[in-house]
């Protein structure tokens, strides 16, 4: 016999042919839980212009309605004096495609793009740095309205001021490196 339990006109137990579900509406996650971990990773050696080209991205479906998400990037950025500097931002899309102007924040309040339209400005610049690399790390988060099940893209994107260097020195491309997005729901 099918039955379900209500808890204030909301469905939390149904049971079907012997099969006893949680209902939609039920979270089990207290506060501040983490819900889910995705990562991408790539040891890619490229060479980013001056535009915005998406380096990582994430598709996924959320699990709860209303989630934090906390997004850490470790990027293995080459360079060779100032010109090449670059831009970097994480952004946060409902649908399967990044969009870099869905920016995150940076930190727990909302910030405006910095930088020519970034969040972060990593100058790899030193003597004899043709052929150094950089270890950067970069985090955002973002408390949204996000419906549970609802597909989103999170993204890590960057952008040179002349060319900019991925898991690769400017002049060797023996020096090599590996960038990660780690991304976190986070039940509120």
């Amino acid at each position: 016999m099918a039955g379900e339990i209500q808890l204030n006109g909301t469905t939390a137990i149904t049971e079907s042919s012997g099969v006893i579900s949680l209902g939609t509406a039920v979270n089990l996650t207290g506060a501040d839980q983490i819900v889910q971990v995705k990562t991408a990773t790539t040891d890619t050696q490229s060479t980013v212009g001056t535009n915005d080209v998406t380096i990582l991205d994430l598709e996924f479906a959320t699990k709860n309605a209303n989630s934090k998400f906390l997004a850490i990037v470790t990027a293995q950025i080459g360079g060779d004096g100032d010109a090449n500097a670059g831009y970097h931002g994480i952004c946060l899309t409902v649908g399967s495609t990044p969009t870099v102007t869905d920016y995150m924040e940076r930190g727990a309040s909302s910030v405006t793009r910095g930088v020519n339209d970034a969040l972060w400005f990593v100058d790899v610049g030193m003597v004899s740095s043709q052929y150094s690399m950089s270890q950067s790390t970069f985090s955002a988060e973002k408390i949204t309205t996000i419906a549970a099940g609802t597909t989103i893209s999170v993204a890590y994107w960057c952008r040179g001021a002349t060319n900019l260097y991925i898991n690769r020195s400017r002049n060797r491309e023996n020096e090599s490196g590996v960038t990660k997005l780690i991304v976190y729901e986070i039940a509120q």
